[in-house]
């Protein structure tokens, strides 16, 4: 920010990684009389004035697992469900948590999260974890990922376990995602994964250079 300050940029487009470290950046960019604009994440909450551009990942986790939710309820049981959350220091992590929670909080009589696995959008972690999920609680029925790159790992898991099987299939794990990325289409086509949350990168772009 400091180099782009000296450059006397006409604005600053930021995607930072981490809420509360990039508050001194928003700082040194309003003493200069220079816009900032957060694509994707916002800051955390402070006097530092800039402008963010996020989609509501709260309100989109929580749709996509409401119709996870129906389609449980059309097949009817019990349901033992797994949540691999993301970096809780990401806030965009963290409403995607919310969102699975506001849903899954309003159906207990049918759906026990029997695990949260923490990932901390590390692929490794989030294998490792699922792994010892799986294998406390092999009955594992109903799995939601915040993010969609970690599906390799999930199908892996599940593949081993002798879950991995497709919608409509006898053992299919009810599976639902966030992204919206290519492997998240194939898997949708394919009939393994249930529904996917997905967030409009591109519309994004164009409103935070707009």
């Amino acid at each position: 920010t400091k180099a782009m300050i000296a450059q006397k940029v006409d604005a600053i487009l930021i995607i930072q990684t981490d809420s509360k470290a990039v508050i001194p950046a928003i700082r040194a960019a309003n003493a200069a009389n220079i816009p900032m604009v957060h694509f994707n994440r916002p800051p955390a909450a402070s006097d530092a004035y800039s402008v963010a551009i996020q989609a509501d990942n709260r309100k989109i986790m929580a749709g996509t697992v409401q119709f996870l939710v129906d389609q449980a309820k059309k097949q009817g049981g019990k349901y033992k469900a797994v949540l691999l959350v993301g970096d809780l220091g990401d806030v965009n992590a963290i409403q995607r948590r919310d969102g699975f929670f506001d849903v899954v909080n309003q159906n207990k009589d049918m759906i026990d999260v029997v695990a949260r696995v923490a990932t901390e959008w590390n692929a490794d972690k989030a294998f490792a974890g699922l792994t010892n999920a799986i294998q406390a609680h092999p009955d594992v029925n109903f799995l939601v990922t915040s993010s969609d790159f970690m599906h390799p790992q999930i199908e892996q898991v599940l593949k081993s376990a002798n879950k991995w099987h497709k919608h409509g299939e006898e053992g299919h794990v009810i599976f639902g995602g966030f992204d919206g990325d290519e492997g998240a289409y194939a898997r949708l086509k394919d009939g393994y994964l249930d529904a996917c949350g997905v967030q409009n990168l591109f519309l994004e772009v164009d409103m935070a250079f707009q």
